[in-house]
């Protein structure tokens, strides 16, 4: 039973680190501020053996900040790549969301379809 509470403490705290991480990087990413996210992106990298769940974010932060940074391609590739990295919802969203915006400014239509066709498989659950 230890172990079970454990458990699930671990995933109560991963939700918790994953819903503060993208309260911060909505709010960096709305002001367009690519070095401090970029700061968060290396805090988690740095952090990931002692918080095992922010490794996770590590990619979307990074993703974010080329966003920020105005290249669009690079970002939506790397949001392409982390996607399956996590199984949080809300970060998954996250992802779609800036990812579409992403490819709908460079008229990217094929990756565009892509995160379509990921919006219409997660709300088929």
């Amino acid at each position: 039973a230890v172990a079970g509470a454990n458990k699930e403490e671990s995933k109560k705290l991963q939700r918790e680190v994953d819903a503060l991480v993208l309260t911060i990087c909505t709010a960096l990413r709305d002001v367009r501020d690519a070095d401090t996210i970029e700061g968060v992106a290396a805090w988690a990298k740095a952090n990931a053996k002692q918080l095992p769940g922010v490794k996770d974010c590590a990619g979307w932060i990074q993703a974010l900040s080329l966003q920020c940074k105005g290249h669009l391609q690079e970002a939506e590739d790397m949001y392409r790549e982390v996607f399956g990295t996590t199984s949080n919802a809300e970060v998954q969203a996250f992802i779609i969301k800036n990812a579409v915006w992403c490819c709908s400014r460079v008229a990217d239509w094929d990756a565009w379809r892509f995160w379509r066709e990921k919006i219409g498989s997660m709300a088929s659950g």
